[in-house]
Parts: C-alpha cells; sequence; structure tokens
C-alpha cells in the first residue's frame, strides 16, 4: 500500500470467486460522491499485511472491509458498515443486512457464477484499484 492509500477503505474479497469480482465492480459503480474504495483479494499482499490470519485462511467466510479508521467489519457487519460508501437507495439495503441473510449468499457464492481462469476486473479504472 502507498503512502496515498493508508487510511483508505478497503473491501477485502475471495479473488478467484467470480461473484465476489462482480460484487466488487458494483460496490465500484455505486459508491457515494467523494468516496473511494480500494479492493484487495484475501489471498495477496495487502490482506497478509493488514489483516489476521484467521480472516485469510480457508474456507474464507467473505467479505471484509477495513474503513478509514482501520477497523475491521466481516460478513454482514461489513455490508453493513459500507453502506456509508454507498449511494441512496443501495446505502438503505446495505445497512439492512442481516446475517441470516448474508450467510445465505456467502455459502453459495461459487454456484452462483461459473468459476472462469480469468479475472473481469480488466477494466483500467478498476486496476487502479485493485491492491496486490
Amino acid at each position: 500500500m502507498d503512502q496515498n492509500q493508508k487510511n483508505q477503505s478497503i473491501v477485502f474479497f475471495d479473488g478467484p470467486c467470480l461473484f465476489c469480482q462482480k460484487s466488487v465492480q458494483w460496490l465500484a459503480q455505486h459508491e457515494g460522491l467523494g468516496r473511494s474504495l480500494y479492493f484487495a483479494p484475501l489471498q495477496g499482499e495487502t490482506a497478509e499485511k493488514l489483516l489476521s490470519e484467521s480472516l485469510r485462511t480457508p474456507p474464507l467466510q467473505g467479505v471484509v472491509f477495513l474503513d478509514e479508521r482501520s477497523q475491521v467489519h466481516e460478513g454482514a457487519a461489513a455490508i453493513r458498515a459500507l453502506a456509508n460508501m454507498l449511494r441512496m437507495p443501495w446505502s438503505i439495503g446495505a445497512r439492512l443486512m442481516t446475517s441470516w441473510a448474508y450467510q445465505f449468499v456467502a455459502t453459495r457464492r461459487h454456484s452462483l457464477f461459473k468459476q472462469k481462469e480469468e479475472s473481469c476486473l480488466v477494466s483500467p479504472e478498476m486496476r487502479e484499484r485493485i491492491l496486490r
């Protein structure tokens, strides 16, 4: 993480999971004005530096959100914490995320999309926001 990215909000996701990659794209498209989320795979160097091993060890439980105050949020709590980063009406839906709804999707995320070898996070704009 370079100097400009310190104190930035980072969404950590399961890198090989296509559903997770699509979710990252969705978050980038629906974040609020003046917001700038960064994204990093749970299997990457940034996660290794900033997150505990338990959050990075398979089986991965899903999204982890490191907010600008360096607080770590997991699962449904991460989605609720991300609500502050999203535009209306998406922020309302994120605030209403329940643990059971999150778990329902998280345990089925690999079957929601067929796995592909190549990443769907290839646009130049997204490449700048993906940390290693």
